[in-house]
């Protein structure tokens, strides 16, 4: 078909670069899917619409370089956003302890008409586990304040210190943090697929432009609050009004998901992985030095509110360049071909009641969660009854579990606040060590450790039976000495990389649980420090685990694919389209762990203990983590073996069952 197309374009006369190939942000729309050798074309474009596709592809070779769609473009100015949002990361912390104390006790600010009386209910103030209503209005006399509160925060050392003591407002703020973060959480996760769809019909840059608005909008908020807290309906709470329209508009999962497809849709299969790991390292500098710049900047201007500018005018910078300089990368066709496709599916739907379509849109998340379900397994006799190996299960719960450190963060800031005293400009630096270590980990430290266990490990080789009613010396025919070589050298990485991944994956939630007991433990902030450090090393469970999990599916999809004929291809063919499935479930289980159940869980547990222990927050922590050591003990990986056969696949010839390799 593509043959016939490209000679359809050879006999049709060229148009100019202006008026096909550099598109306005109307007419650049919809994501393509396409072969090995060419960005994505979509799979559902029809015949008549491949034309117009390959025509607008050859034309953009025409534009001039900075009219182009290229990956590099947001590739490189991505971190523009991650600098912006990582540097006022933990300054929110420090607006929320001065808004609540500047609320519910403004007697400890010098220029208040009220400084000096104390506005303590009885029954409430220091009292563990206090039912503390929040409202604003309930706790402080009607009096007009003077803006110089803010200095006094800033400047005032005993202002700052009796607010951050101050059990109370510790409380409040935390309440205040997970509602907020929670709530914007459980929008964004449910309008992120259609921010999706919609940058499928009219652009990828509408998916990015959305997210880097709601971050401005909630950037400009935090300074008018911050300011005018007094005269703003809800007091504190006006800051939700900002969270909530951020959820709307997607936030970081709709930046991220605009992100990637504009990357697939620019690039080649052959560079597209390559360019979704250096864009990655790209975004985790930036979060790392974005903290730096933060805490230089509050240094320099001695007032937390300078961050958020500095986020705004990042933001601000990015979304102009997203709007006037980025080159949109879908086509007209790709475009049209999508919005078609809205249109037949709203025609279709337009009698099917509201409540139905959700139910099927909540039907197919659970469709999708079935993977995880446990799978029936022969362990020794075949003729025996099947078992049930819970393995993939167990690990995607551990995973849920684990995704809580962005959720923990905020309330870290909060503890070293109160207990140690720390400024923002310390907590600034504080984050960007973390972040520094975390991505060391995962670039250096953890690439260099697997491949020297597996240089190390040198295990027996173990000779699978041969396959029924073919011999072995048959089978063995079939290869050269040379390629036998080879294939025991590929069986021994094979078989015991998985193993070594689970003992490092078992190690790091072990570090995790020991870092949570330093830090809970911990009477100075150089100790604190030294856990946290510690606990960086625990980001490793991540990418192990998604390792495992696609190692321990890949079996289970070859293993249910059937090991004759047509249906062992099938399930050879099969399976790595199914990887898509995975590792979206695994997102789904992120989401939720990070930006929905551990803010609420950490908020209310934080709320309810900082008075008499607030370093609950660690033991919970420590209580997930063991939980997850503990179901992880329980995780089986595939026992492969080299096969009598070799073309054959590893798992194909192996014993029955699974291995435990705890």
């Amino acid at each position: 078909m593509f043959a016939d197309t490209r000679q359809v374009l050879d006999s049709r006369p060229q148009k100019s670069a202006t008026s096909t190939g550099c598109h306005t942000i109307e007419e650049m729309q919809d994501g393509i899917r396409g072969p090995e050798n060419a960005p994505l074309i979509d799979s559902r474009l029809q015949d008549d619409e491949v034309d117009s596709h390959l025509e607008d592809m050859a034309s953009r070779k025409r534009c001039p370089w900075w009219k182009r769609p290229s990956p590099y473009w947001i590739v490189f100015c991505a971190p523009i956003s991650s600098i912006g949002y990582s540097a006022a990361f933990a300054p929110r912390v420090e607006v929320y302890t001065l808004l609540a104390c500047r609320v519910h006790n403004p007697g400890y600010f010098p220029h208040d008409p009220s400084f000096g009386v104390t506005t303590d209910m009885p029954g409430t103030h220091g009292i563990p586990n206090a039912n503390i209503d929040v409202h604003p209005n309930l706790l402080i006399p009607d009096v007009t304040y003077d803006p110089l509160w803010v200095w006094d925060y800033e400047w005032s050392g005993q202002t700052r210190e009796r607010c951050t003591a101050d059990p109370e407002v510790q409380a409040i703020v935390a309440k205040l943090s997970a509602t907020l973060v929670t709530t914007m959480g459980i929008l964004s996760c449910l309008t992120t697929g259609w921010w999706g769809a919609f940058s499928d019909r009219h652009g990828r840059r509408s998916g990015l432009a959305a997210s880097m608005t709601g971050l401005i909008l909630t950037d400009l908020t935090f300074i008018v609050t911050a300011n005018f807290v007094d005269h703003l309906p809800g007091g504190y709470w006006f800051l939700l009004v900002a969270f909530v329209i951020e959820g709307f508009l997607g936030s970081m999962p709709t930046g991220m998901a605009a992100y990637q497809a504009y990357i697939a849709d620019t690039s080649n299969s052959s560079s597209r992985s390559v360019l979704y790991a250096f864009g990655l390292g790209l975004l985790s500098f930036g979060f790392a030095i974005g903290p730096l710049v933060g805490g230089f900047v509050i240094h320099l201007t001695g007032t937390t509110l300078s961050v958020f500018f500095l986020a705004t005018a990042l933001h601000l910078l990015y979304l102009f360049f997203i709007i006037f300089f980025l080159p949109e990368s879908l086509t007209v066709a790709s475009a049209r071909t999508a919005r078609s496709r809205y249109e037949m599916d709203k025609q279709k739907n337009a009698n099917v009641p509201v409540l139905s379509r959700v139910s099927k849109s909540v039907a197919r998340l659970f469709d999708a969660l079935a993977i995880l379900l446990p799978r029936d397994t022969v362990d020794g006799d075949p003729l025996g009854k099947p078992k049930k190996d819970c393995s993939l299960l167990f690990l995607a719960i551990c995973y849920g579990m684990t995704a809580n450190f962005l959720a923990l963060m905020p309330f870290v800031f909060q503890y070293v606040t109160s207990t140690f005293s720390w400024t923002s400009e310390t907590t600034n630096y504080y984050f960007a060590s973390v972040e520094v270590t975390r991505a060391l980990v995962l670039a250096v430290l953890l690439p260099l450790v697997i491949k020297l266990q597996k240089s190390t490990v040198r295990p027996s080789i173990r000779t699978a039976p041969p396959v029924a009613g073919e011999p072995y010396e048959a089978a063995s025919a079939h290869a050269s000495h040379s390629d036998r070589s080879g294939q025991q050298l590929s069986s021994e990485l094979s078989i015991y990389t998985p193993t070594v991944e689970l003992t490092l994956a078992r190690c790091a939630l072990a570090v995790e649980v020991l870092a949570c007991c330093i830090m809970a433990a911990a009477a100075t902030d150089s100790i604190f420090v030294l856990g946290t450090i510690i606990g960086s090393f625990s980001v490793a469970f991540t990418p192990i685990s998604q390792a495992l999990a696609l190692d321990i599916y890949t079996a289970a999809v070859g293993d249910d694919g059937g090991c004759q004929g047509e249906e062992e291809e099938t399930a050879t063919s099969d399976g790595p389209s199914e990887t898509g499935k995975l590792f979206g479930v695994l997102s789904v289980l992120q989401a939720l762990g990070q930006q929905i159940i551990s803010p609420a869980v950490y908020g209310f547990v934080y709320s309810r203990s900082v008075a008499a222990f607030p370093q609950a927050i660690f033991v919970v922590t420590a209580i997930c983590f063991v939980i997850a050591f503990v179901l992880l003990t329980f995780v089986k990986i595939p026992m492969p073996a080299i096969s009598g056969n070799p073309g054959a696949p590893l798992h194909q010839h192996a014993e029955p069952g699974v291995r435990n390799t705890f």
